[in-house]
């Protein structure tokens, strides 16, 4: 059954948008192996509806790298990754990280600066297939679709990627 996630809300009473929307997560395996990371395991069937919420700053600490602030996502999921191996990467849907400071070394990206991800992808034997995937970056907008096969050894990428017209004003 669906699970709600504003719950989570009492763990994070500093945050301004509390979470909100339905999860839900399926035979859910996750094996991690301190001693052997190669030999990581993850599977799980997820969909998250609506969900909402923020991550709060300072929540992941990692000198290198910012993650703050709300999100929304609308996202269906199979996924399997086993010993470094994608078994499955099926994704349906949209991740909306618009409201978002995100930052690297080499990137900043601002609260209220538009970033959304549209992802449609699916697998099959060594191969996952990109049936749409877009990117909406402030004023640019990038699709990409393709293939990558040969995922677990040496893979080989089919990929076409279009933009929109791109101004650096």
């Amino acid at each position: 059954e669906p699970f709600s996630l504003s719950p989570w809300n009492s763990f994070f009473p500093t945050i301004q948008k509390p979470f909100s929307g339905n999860a839900r997560i399926e035979r859910l395996t996750l094996s991690l192996p301190l001693s052997r990371p190669a030999e990581t395991e993850f599977h799980a069937l997820m969909q998250f509806e609506n969900v909402g919420g923020e991550i709060p700053p300072n929540f992941l600490n990692y000198p290198h790298l910012k993650v703050e602030g709300p999100f929304l996502m609308d996202l269906k999921g199979d996924v399997s990754f086993t010993r470094g191996k994608i078994n499955k990467l099926n994704l349906n849907g949209l991740v909306d990280l618009s409201q978002m400071d995100l930052s690297t070394p080499s990137f900043r990206k601002e609260k209220n600066i538009p970033l959304q991800v549209s992802l449609q992808t699916s697998t099959s034997a060594d191969t996952i297939h990109i049936q749409k995937t877009t990117w909406i970056l402030k004023n640019m907008e990038a699709s990409l679709t393709g293939q990558l096969k040969g995922i677990s050894t040496s893979p080989l990428y089919d990929l076409s990627l279009t933009t929109s017209n791109i101004s650096l004003n």
